[in-house]
């Protein structure tokens, strides 16, 4: 499991309102040394409506998904919220179905 920034808060908006650059650069950092000690390529997308609290979180997704160098399949389980994002797992039922989630089109019409 990996975040999109790597700094968490129960509460979003608790998150700090700018990022700090070097953690972002960071995070890329070891969820590339992840790709190459797990040679998996499935990402599960949770991150939930929080994302759209911090500008800088969904730049994260476009940054990630831009990064990662091998042949990436997304997933999301359950249903998207209605604003449109993957359902973070605190607020899924159990059992809930992974569905293919197309991350490109997502992170390319994130509002930058």
């Amino acid at each position: 499991m990996a975040n999109l920034y790597p700094l968490r808060a129960a509460d979003p908006a608790n998150l700090l309102e700018e990022a700090d650059e070097e953690l972002l650069k960071n995070n890329i950092k070891v969820l590339k040394a992840l790709e190459k000690a797990y040679p998996i390529h499935a990402v599960w997308a949770a991150w939930g409506n929080g994302i759209d609290s911090r500008l800088y979180l969904g730049e994260a997704v476009y940054d990630i998904q831009e990064a990662l160098e091998g042949d990436y399949q997304w997933y999301y389980r359950g249903a998207l919220t209605k604003q449109g994002n993957p359902r973070h797992p605190l607020y899924m039922k159990n059992g809930e179905k992974f569905t293919w989630f197309p991350v490109a089109d997502y992170a390319s019409n994130w509002q930058f």
